[in-house]
């Protein structure tokens, strides 16, 4: 798919996540919770010219071959940097009620909106979302057009669009301490970084949607291979690393 379908896709994905949900019929409105959510482009006219310009000589053609380990396994043993990066939160969390529901990109278009370009092309799109509100979130994405895969819901909601766009939606707990960690499985409670989505949000033109934090990012990529034994370091992996270390010097 090419880079404006996505583009489009992700705005409104964004959206959909941070509306409010309706009020159950009959029940009385409650002081702000007509108010939405920021949407998450202020003009998709322009997304189209940012997608084109973004995809010029820098972009090179490469293979995804993502497993679910790769998205749900952080070490359960390998202590995570405790650097944090200061910054208010990149949307609103959900406490329940209308609250709409907090998700960050991940992988690859993670690393382009922290950048502000489209720097290689991405086969999918991968989320994060907290467990809570994963029933939520695909009902919304299903209101889209998005058809749910089976899998181990527990873990990732897999879905595909009405136009082949593949979305991962790796899910979220947190420990007493707040750490994101992995919710459910052999890996119950192992940590992510403690900053992963501590950053600010990225933009592409006018596109702007939360997305982990870019140390986050490294760590990640960096350390799969030794969480995960035996799953191969990927080219693109070095290189978006490259790319982001650049980009925080």
């Amino acid at each position: 798919m090419d880079a404006v379908r996505q583009l489009r896709a992700i705005a409104a994905i964004v959206r959909a996540a941070q509306a409010p949900a309706e009020p159950p019929a009959g029940a009385e409105a409650q002081p702000g919770a007509g108010a939405r959510a920021a949407p998450a482009t202020r003009s998709e006219a322009t997304t189209e010219a940012v997608a084109t310009t973004g995809t010029g000589s820098r972009t090179t053609t490469q293979s995804k071959a993502t497993t679910q380990s790769q998205t749900t396994t952080p070490s359960q043993t390998t202590t995570p940097s405790q650097t944090t990066t200061a910054g208010k939160p990149t949307t609103a969390t959900r406490t329940g009620g209308t609250a709409g529901i907090a998700l960050w990109l991940r992988g690859g278009w993670a690393m382009d909106f922290f950048l502000g370009e489209i720097t290689r092309p991405h086969r999918d799109i991968d989320f994060f979302c907290s467990a809570p509100d994963a029933d939520d979130l695909v009902a919304r994405l299903v209101a889209l057009g998005y058809r749910p895969v089976p899998g181990n819901d527990a873990l990732q909601r897999d879905l595909v669009g009405p136009d082949g766009l593949d979305v991962q939606i790796a899910l979220l707990g947190r420990d007493h301490d707040g750490c994101p960690v992995v919710p459910a499985g052999p890996y119950a409670g192992a940590r992510w970084p403690v900053d992963l989505l501590d950053g600010p949000p990225g933009r592409i033109g006018d596109v702007e949607c939360p997305i982990v934090s870019p140390r986050a990012q490294i760590e990640i990529k960096e350390m799969m291979p030794v969480w995960v034994p035996g799953l191969p370091r990927r080219a693109k992996d070095s290189e978006d690393v490259a790319r982001l270390r650049a980009a925080l010097a």
